[in-house]
């Protein structure tokens, strides 16, 4: 297969991705993505984790899906899933920006995130490490990592690691949010939002310190 030819495919492949992802999850709401997962069944779990593959590649905001898995599965099944589509996510959106559509991002992050392009660029020998700090400060967006890290040399496994483990604490909070919000005036609901709040100013603070120390050679602005 000639590279034209290879080209021709990724292009045609990725569209498929858009299109399907466009119209099965088009017009998506909290309250649509609760009643799709909560009401249908074993079959929620399969639909639940659709949406984690396709809709975060339109910048839907994971979080959202984060607190539904805990309403409909509870704290620790549903970060089960939570990690498992979030994996799958990740992994997509990776494939996307390296194989698929690897021009198209890299000319959308350094139009409009040149800090961050030329920054990460810059930690080639520690692209593992430095995925997992970002991932463990919410101050960069997951949509974001996901699509920059795939235009790096690092390996799809290494991504995958580093990635899964630094999403582990935000994802255990949302999680426990949406679990505990099916009774919202419950000590339990009210602990989890305290959890939620002091995860929130520790990272804010780890994120101060980390600029600091960063000095202007940091990714976040």
């Amino acid at each position: 297969m000639s590279k034209q030819q290879q080209r021709l495919l990724q292009i045609v492949v990725f569209l498929v991705i858009v299109l399907v992802g466009f119209f099965l999850f088009r017009g998506m709401s909290i309250e649509t993505i609760r009643r799709a997962v909560v009401d249908s069944g074993p079959l929620g779990i399969v639909i639940f984790e659709l949406m984690w593959i396709f809709l975060p590649i339109f910048l839907f905001p994971v979080l959202v899906l984060a607190i539904v898995g805990g309403i409909g599965y509870g704290l620790w099944f549903g970060s089960f899933l939570v990690l498992i589509g979030a994996a799958l996510n990740m992994c997509t959106m990776f494939w996307i920006s390296r194989y698929l559509a690897r021009d198209l991002v890299r000319n959308y992050v350094r139009n409009n995130h040149p800090k961050l392009f030329q920054w990460l660029y810059q930690q080639t020998d520690k692209l593992p490490q430095t995925i997992f700090i970002l991932r463990i400060l919410p101050a960069i967006s997951y949509n974001l990592i996901n699509y920059v890290s795939g235009l790096t040399d690092i390996k799809t496994r290494d991504f995958l690691i580093a990635s899964t483990l630094g999403i582990m604490p935000g994802g255990l909070a949302y999680v426990n949010i949406g679990d505990k919000s099916l009774d919202p005036s419950s000590p339990e609901f009210v602990r989890s939002l305290i959890y939620f709040g002091l995860f929130v100013v520790t990272t804010s603070v780890v994120v101060y310190f980390w600029k600091k120390r960063q000095g202007n050679r940091g990714p976040i602005e």
